[in-house]
Order: C-alpha cells, then structure tokens, then sequence
C-alpha cells in the first residue's frame, strides 16, 4: 500500500499543477514517478493519468481554445510521437530524464531573460508551431514530460492565462491519449499499471479541484511568474530522477 500511497501523492501534487496552469502534470508527476515506479514505467504511467488530468480541462475551457496554434502544434506531434516511442525503446530513461532536466532549465532561463512577445502571423511563427509539436509528440512517449515545447511557443503567443491554460490542454490530451494507444499497441500498458491508475483517480480529482480555485483568484502578473517557476521545479527533479 505504501507504492499506492506514493502515487497518490505525487498525483495530488501534479494535478493542482495541472489545475492552475493548464500544463505540468506531466513534468512533475514523471521525474518523481520514476523514483518510486522506475523511468519507463513512469511515463507510461503518467501519460494514462495524463490524459485523466487534461481532458477535463480540454472539455470545460474548449471555447477558450486558441484553435490555430493548438492544429499546427498537433499536426508537429503526429510526427514526432512514433519516434519518442522509438526513443524510449533504445535510450536509457535516465539519459533521457538528464536531458530533458537540462533543456527545461535552458528554456527557463530563455523565458525569464526575454519577456514572451506575441509572434508573427507569418511562416515563420507557423513553422516554429509545427517544429514545437515535433518535439512535443518526442518527448510524450520518450520521457513524458513534454511540457516546455508548448508553453514555450503559447507564451511566445502572448496569451492569457485562461485561453494558455484551455489551449495547452487540449493539445497535451490529444498527444497523451494518442501516447496511450501507442503504448498499449506496444504492450506496455498492463494490469497492475492500470490499477495504480485506478488508485490514484481520487487524488486526481481532488488535486484538479483545487488548482483550479486557485487559478481562478491568480492575479495575471504573477502567472508568468508561475511558470517559470514550475518549469524549474520540474527540471530539477529531473535531473534528481536521473541521477540517482
């Protein structure tokens, strides 16, 4: 019961994350997942409660949605998604989990330095959505923490906190769901995977809760702040998960 109890707890954390901010279950359920469940099986794991954490927020905010960045960054993904399941295949996860610290800490220093500008309407910025969705479908079913591509380019966007938050979550509930088929078809997704899962739905639930009362009174100034902030705390862990 004391594996359960770990679960449930990490869950309840990444799913207030999740709640606020419209992205970071992930980032933050994985790294620390891995210490309990193992890498591999932790972003298996992840990625089914995953799609759990974000399809409520995907359904309840979906007007808020900014629908053409949200195309372009799925339509990058569809790509890269087989070949992070390639990667998690044939790359240690610890490698994996190093890497992903050190690109999170990278982007966090990026965001903080030069404050986000909405980006032009031209090729470029449609270019740069697509090649974002390459490298979130990646890092999905690689290391499961596919977080920084997506809010890097929606902060870029300029968006509100709450069209950030509907927009991100529609994309990671595609791209998580899709990961799921994926690592079902690759057998992955076994019995007792999906009773940790089961377990851990009420933390999930509570969790979303009440991140989601705190959003609701985060003043706008300070969610930039948030951000960069979770983006941190989530890149440390990942460093800590891999070099243990």
């Amino acid at each position: 019961m004391g594996a359960y109890a770990a679960v449930a707890a990490v869950v309840l954390f990444a799913a207030v994350v999740q709640g606020v901010s419209g992205f970071g279950f992930s980032l933050v359920a994985v790294p620390l997942l891995a210490l309990s469940a193992g890498p591999k099986d932790a972003v298996v794991l992840a990625s089914v409660l995953a799609v759990l954490s974000t399809a409520g927020l995907a359904v309840r905010f979906r007007a808020q949605v900014d629908r053409p960045p949200a195309r372009r960054l799925l339509a990058g993904a569809c790509a890269g998604l087989p070949l992070g399941a390639y990667v998690l295949v044939v790359v240690p996860a610890r490698a994996l989990l190093l890497a992903i610290g050190a690109v999170v800490l990278v982007s966090t220093v990026v965001l903080a330095r030069r404050p986000a500008r909405p980006v032009a309407a031209g090729r470029g910025g449609r270019a740069a959505d697509v090649g974002s969705g390459v490298v979130c479908g990646l890092l999905t079913t690689s290391v499961g923490t596919n977080g920084p591509p997506v809010v890097l380019r929606l902060q870029a966007h300029g968006l509100a906190a709450g069209p950030f938050r509907a927009t991100a979550s529609a994309v990671f509930v595609v791209c998580n769901l899709a990961a799921v088929v994926i690592f079902a078809a690759a057998g992955r997704v076994d019995g007792g995977l999906l009773l940790q899962a089961a377990v851990a739905v009420p933390a999930l639930v509570v969790g979303l809760w009440a991140g989601d009362r705190v959003h609701r009174r985060l003043p706008a100034e300070r969610f930039r702040a948030l951000v960069l902030g979770l983006m941190v705390l989530t890149a440390v862990a990942a460093v800590a998960a891999a070099l243990r």
